[in-house]
């Protein structure tokens, strides 16, 4: 009786934070696949561009893909001692600050600005999404473990759930990718000399009129 009257006197916010400690391992998930929704947004919207920007002398954004593909074997072969030397948490952090130094980059594309944040890319995913599958691994097994349940089939549902927020991400980045080169504006001529006067910033946008759906080009100051 007395439980009974403990639980009747709860508050709404109360039995709200009841609820999120019961399922505070799906709450960690989700704030997770969160982390990664926003870096690989980023990350998708800059990949899916590397083709399609004009970049100075010297620059690749292909080139810059290949070395960041080039180099995944490496990252995921030295997954296991990295997050076994800096933890779970430190090695996603600085993953995920490696994957925002290479899209920073492209803000100001030099080789000595592009290239190697390739390479920082390319080694930094392994350890990251090996990190990452650990956690979602300890929170199902710590989620089935409380319920009884069977710990494979709450992995396969931990799993389902953060890979809904991750594809999530290349249906918002190739919908970035997809508005930027179907834009319906209209854009007057610019003439690239009195461009290259006028810039006082790194990046210079110049848009050409080639009809009302001719996508926006665009040009680095050299």
């Amino acid at each position: 009786m007395a439980k009974a009257s403990e639980e009747q006197l709860l508050s709404p916010s109360d039995a709200a934070a009841d609820v999120v400690l019961d399922h505070k391992e799906i709450v960690s998930t989700l704030l997770l696949g969160a982390g990664f929704f926003f870096t690989f947004t980023a990350w998708h919207s800059t990949q899916n561009l590397q083709s399609s920007l004009s970049m100075p002398s010297g620059v690749s954004g292909t080139t810059a893909l290949c070395i960041v593909y080039a180099l995944l074997p490496v990252g995921f072969s030295l997954a296991h001692a990295v997050v076994r030397t800096l933890g779970k948490k430190i090695t996603i952090m600085i993953s995920m600050a490696m994957y925002m130094t290479f899209i920073a980059a492209n803000m100001y594309p030099r080789w000595w600005s592009i290239y190697p944040g390739a390479v920082l890319v390319g080694l930094g995913c392994g350890p990251m999404f090996v990190s990452c599958n650990v956690y979602i691994t300890e929170y199902a097994v710590s989620y089935a473990k409380k319920r009884s349940e069977d710990e494979a089939s709450r992995v396969g549902l931990f799993q389902g759930i953060f890979q809904a927020c991750f594809m999530l991400t290349q249906a918002v980045g190739n919908t970035f990718y997809s508005l930027l080169f179907n834009s319906t504006k209209t854009f007057t001529r610019c003439r690239s000399s009195t461009a290259s006067l006028d810039c006082r910033a790194p990046l210079c946008r110049i848009h050409r009129l080639c009809g009302t759906r001719h996508p926006a080009y665009i040009y680095w100051c050299r």
